[in-house]
Formats: C-alpha cells, structure tokens, sequence
C-alpha cells in the first residue's frame, strides 16, 4: 500500500489515470503556494527538500514525499497530551469526559473494554479544551509500545489524550486520516525511521519534532480512497480466513477429545473394523 505495488492495475486504467493526472496538478499547485507562504516564515522544508532528502525512497512518479509539517492544518499539527502538572491523577472523577491513555490505543482501534479509562469533569475538560480530540484526529503512542495509532471516531469527539500519547491533526485536503494510519502502521521506511530516531535513548520515546518530520508518501486523494478500500478488503479477507482456521482449530479438538473419550470407555474401534461396518 505504501509504495503504490497495491494499486499499480489501477493507476493504469485510461480514464483513472486521467484523474490521477488532474488531481496531481492540482496538488502541486496547492502545495506550490503553500511551500511560498511557508518560504516567508522558513518554518518547515519544501516539498522539493523533501524530495532531495529522501529521493532513495522507491514511489510511483504521481505521488509526492512530506512530512507532518508540509501537511500543516490551522491546529497544530502535533500535539502532545497535557503534562501531569496541569491534568493529575487526583482530578480524575468516576464519570465524565475519558481521557485515553496508552493503553486504550491499539493498531486501529480503540480499547475500551479490557483496559481502564480514566475520566474528567466537563469544567475540567472545557479548561483543556486545546487538548481535546476531534474526530479523524489520529493519536499516536508515543511512550510504552511505541508507535500504535489509531483514528478517533466520532463516538469519541470531544475526549481528551493523556501526556503519553501524541494527536495528529492533518489538512484533509491533503491526506485522509485513514491512509495516514495505515502509513504509520506498515510503511517500512515510518518503521525504520522511528526506530532510528529513538536508538540509543535510555527512556525511548517519540516527541512532536520527531514525528512532526516522519517522511510520509502523498498519493493523490482519488489513489488513497482506493487504497483504503483494498486494504479494508483484505483486512476483512484475512479475518474470515482467521475465524475458519478457528473453528477448524475447535473441530479438531472436538474430534480428539471424543476419540479420547471413547478409548477410554471401550468403545473405540480401529480404521479396519470401522471399514467392515461401512
């Protein structure tokens, strides 16, 4: 999915290739202007410097190389949860507003069952509003096991991040959050690029410059809704094949467990006897 081997047939169609084409130029354009807004402030690289700095990384000629940064949003683009000093654990209530720590941040999808959820009072959550969550926000493990994402859904807009996770606010305009995960979960070069930045820390851990600056290929958006739906496809695949092994898995015990039975009972025959009876 992240270097475009997934949807090679499908750029290859004449009139999606036309799309792709159109939604391209657009793209360049739109980042043009924002590389020149940018180059007033020298803020954050251009896409061309990103290009320069990460050309070994092998994508198809329509995609592009960013970073979090040239994806900017009117919001921070990263955001750390709030320190212990202006959210502790003794304002945390029985009730209220969650607040999701890293242990509720799977790889895809939120925990709320298994793991404890903290909560925060409405007055508390309204004083650290900036530290709320939207939905297609992405929060990002950034302490602990490193590097689980997962996108915030709509039945958990408005809760809050702990200090130990990191929130993603990109530019839809660019990028679909959806796609942004599967990039932070499977590209190889995200992988080694985090596992880089932390090598040699003695408490490792991921702060906003670190993953603010993680290369991230940029197809078109038309390229990244085909994506996510054959991911999500094969995803889908793959626990159907899951869920019959499972019960494969459950049917061999079966079997065993009555031929141990019946062995032990005196009533097991042999394959040959079982042959005369047939």
């Amino acid at each position: 999915a992240c270097s475009g081997r997934l949807t090679k047939d499908w750029r290859e169609i004449g009139a999606i290739k036309e799309q792709i084409n159109d939604q391209e130029q657009r793209f360049i354009n739109s980042i043009e202007n924002r590389d020149t807004i940018n180059r007033n402030f020298k803020k954050y690289p251009s896409f061309e410097d990103l290009k320069e700095t990460y050309n070994h990384i092998s994508i198809p000629s329509t995609w592009h190389i960013g970073n979090l940064n040239t994806l900017w949003n009117e919001d921070e683009v990263v955001k750390t949860g709030p320190f212990g000093a202006i959210l502790k654990s003794k304002e945390f209530v029985t009730q209220g507003i969650p607040v999701l720590a890293v242990g509720n941040v799977k790889e895809g999808f939120l925990d709320l069952t298994d793991t404890h959820l903290d909560y925060i009072t409405e007055i508390k959550a309204e004083e650290l509003r900036s530290y709320r969550l939207k939905t297609g926000d992405i929060v990002f493990t950034r302490s602990g096991t490193i590097g689980r994402s997962s996108v915030i859904p709509e039945n958990a807009d408005g809760w809050m991040m702990s200090y130990h996770l990191l929130r993603v606010r990109v530019n839809n305009q660019y990028i679909y959050p959806q796609f942004l995960h599967y990039v932070f979960s499977g590209c190889i070069f995200t992988k080694e690029y985090i596992f880089d930045s932390i090598i040699g820390t003695t408490r490792p851990g991921i702060n906003t410059s670190i993953l603010a600056n993680m290369p991230i290929p940029i197809p078109t958006q038309l390229e990244q809704a085909e994506i996510i739906r054959r991911v999500d496809a094969l995803f889908k695949y793959a626990t159907r094949i899951e869920s019959k092994i499972a019960n494969t898995h459950e049917r061999i015990e079966e079997i065993t467990q009555s031929i141990l039975h019946q062995a032990f009972t005196g009533k097991l025959i042999t394959p040959n006897e079982a042959s005369v009876e047939v």
